[in-house]
């Protein structure tokens, strides 16, 4: 009786191996909305970006922040990839028309005072981060954010980050990609930047909302 089983196993299991990964192979590959769940950084590779880069694309009032590798996402949910670098800037307004920029703050625009022609020149409350801001770059065609006439370029100036990600959040129960921060400060609060289209998705603007607080 003991030999008929281990007969019976002996070729059956390999008919049992086959037969699970053949059933495997012909699974659908998830897709990528199924991967970008809310809260879930994308893995994306560093970009390799340099000061020459930024001096192009920005001017000499800026300067890479080495530390912070640039990170692509498609912000404005146009298909192509969009660029975040961090930098430190001096005047961040004085090259603005010369380069067609736009110099936006969402942070102080969330608690109704936006204007970044007197909020540039606001302090940091941690002095070790005075001057940070994220230069973005919306990509077109198929250079993407490459391109020598991009679709879009903003400085984003007064976020208080210590840490930046780019994360599917949950906006107005909508998963969104947004540049995600780990605020500084006692609360470490979470929070996002994120792109809100016009009607005629030809327009729009960053919005900061908060997340909450770390539970670190």
């Amino acid at each position: 009786m003991r030999s008929a089983l281990r007969l019976a196993v002996y070729f059956l299991f390999p008919v049992t191996i086959f037969a699970a990964t053949l059933a495997f192979a012909q699974q659908p590959a998830p897709s990528a909305e199924a991967d970008a769940k809310p809260g879930v950084t994308l893995v994306q590779p560093p970009v390799a970006v340099d000061d020459k880069f930024v001096r192009e694309r920005f001017g000499d009032q800026f300067t890479l922040v080495k530390n912070f590798p640039g990170m692509l996402a498609d912000l404005d949910g146009d298909g192509v990839e969009d660029l975040v670098i961090v930098a430190k800037a001096k005047s961040p307004m004085l090259d603005e028309g010369a380069l067609g920029f736009k110099v936006v703050d969402p942070y102080n625009a969330f608690f109704g005072f936006g204007d970044p022609h007197i909020t540039a020149g606001f302090g940091a409350d941690d002095p070790t981060r005075q001057g940070f801001v994220l230069l973005v770059i919306h990509g077109a065609g198929a250079e993407a954010w490459h391109a020598a006439q991009p679709k879009a370029k903003f400085v984003l100036i007064n976020i208080p980050f210590k840490a930046v990600s780019m994360r599917r959040v949950m906006i107005n129960k909508k998963a969104v990609m947004a540049i995600a921060l780990q605020e500084y400060g006692a609360m470490e609060n979470t929070s996002a930047v994120y792109w809100e289209s016009s009607r005629n998705k030809k327009t729009g603007r960053y919005k900061y909302e908060p997340l909450g607080a770390s539970m670190e």
